[in-house]
């Protein structure tokens, strides 16, 4: 019988620095469009191979005018650089980890979370 072998926890990704580079805090997508933050202490260049967070607790910039509750999903708005609860073309990142009220621009985000966020730490 054939037995499973463990490789890794899959808390991180690798991948190959696109056009412009990637610094510490970039968002970054992989194949499978898990979100993954950059958390090295340095940039890549183009070509060169990034590791990225994707598990965890992030603090992301938010679109000030957007609400939700925590465990809604919320997504990454690649042209504005900042999380919404706006579908459209924008890749999930994620479940809101803290409800978010207007004129907010920052939310703590669970990167990949399947399910919603058992912790508010507003209350």
């Amino acid at each position: 019988m054939s037995e499973i072998k463990y490789l890794n926890s899959g808390e991180y990704f690798k991948g190959v620095t696109p056009s412009g580079g990637l610094v510490s805090g970039n968002i970054v997508f992989d194949a499978m469009n898990r979100a993954g933050v950059i958390t090295a202490q340095s940039g890549f260049v183009e070509g060169q191979t990034y590791t990225a967070q994707a598990v965890g607790r992030v603090e992301a910039p938010a679109k000030a005018s957007d609400e939700w509750i925590a465990g809604a999903l919320v997504y990454w708005d690649a042209s504005n650089k900042e999380a919404t609860d706006t579908v459209g073309s924008n890749k999930i990142m994620g479940r809101a980890d803290v409800a978010k009220v207007a004129d907010e621009t920052t939310n703590v985000v669970l990167l990949n979370s399947p399910g919603p966020s058992f912790v508010d730490t507003n209350t």
